[in-house]
């Protein structure tokens, strides 16, 4: 797979394997770390996971905004932030739970 590539879908430029690679392995464990949080109940879990959703929101209404959206994935977003943001679960998050 040396020299092997794939069309970047923010401008449509060639990008090497490596680099796709990479990205997606940062995302992915960032990922799994706010996973972490979030079921040790831990308030950094908590705002972490709100960052994660946020970006991932703007990202999804940036490519809607270019007509390459996914309505699926704006409405999973839009989900995470609604439940993410319920009284209950914010007071959940704002205990000392982190360390379990």
């Amino acid at each position: 797979m040396v020299g092997a590539s794939f069309v970047c879908s923010v401008d449509n430029t060639r990008c090497p394997v490596s680099a796709a690679f990479t990205a997606i392995s940062a995302v992915s464990t960032i990922a799994i770390v706010l996973a972490v949080g979030l079921v040790r109940l831990a308030p950094w879990g908590w705002y972490g996971a709100m960052l994660y959703t946020g970006v991932g929101l703007a990202f999804q209404i940036a490519l809607f905004a270019n007509g390459r959206g996914s309505s699926l994935y704006l409405a999973i977003h839009v989900i995470e932030a609604f439940y993410l943001n319920q009284a209950d679960v914010r007071r959940i998050f704002q205990r000392d739970g982190g360390g379990r």
